[in-house]
């Protein structure tokens, strides 16, 4: 919540964090679609394809 009041900053959905376990190695985000949650399913049906890889 406190990047929201950084300056020059935007915040919006789209992104997931890539996990591995409780360990966060990183982030995937798309944009484009009509709202943040279509972004959001579109991340993750990538992440669910690679998830077996991330182990």
């Amino acid at each position: 919540m406190g990047a929201q009041y950084l300056t020059g900053f935007t915040t919006g959905r789209g992104a997931l964090p890539i996990k591995i376990g409780d360990d966060v190695l990183g982030a995937a985000g798309v944009s484009g679609a009509p709202g943040g949650e279509k972004d959001e399913a579109c991340v993750q049906t990538g992440l669910d394809k690679v998830k077996d890889l991330l182990k």
